[in-house]
């Protein structure tokens, strides 16, 4: 089973508000990439990866399945 956005998050103890805060967007774009509504740009991901401390192709996995 693949890893979701949420569960990573989770693991990394940082909510929606605070991954907003840290990529200087708003929280509802970050709910939307969790409903799989849009997906992030790959230098989103890049930074995205480094506060949820995973590598970036777990991201692009996380977005795939969608």
């Amino acid at each position: 089973m693949q890893q979701t956005l949420k569960d990573l998050m989770r693991k990394a103890g940082i909510t929606q508000s605070q991954l907003a805060d840290e990529l200087g967007f708003h929280q509802t774009l970050i709910s939307q990439w969790q409903n799989g509504k849009t997906k992030p740009s790959i230098t989103v991901l890049s930074k995205m990866a480094k506060l949820l401390k995973v590598k970036v192709d777990v991201l692009v996995k996380c977005f795939d399945q969608k």
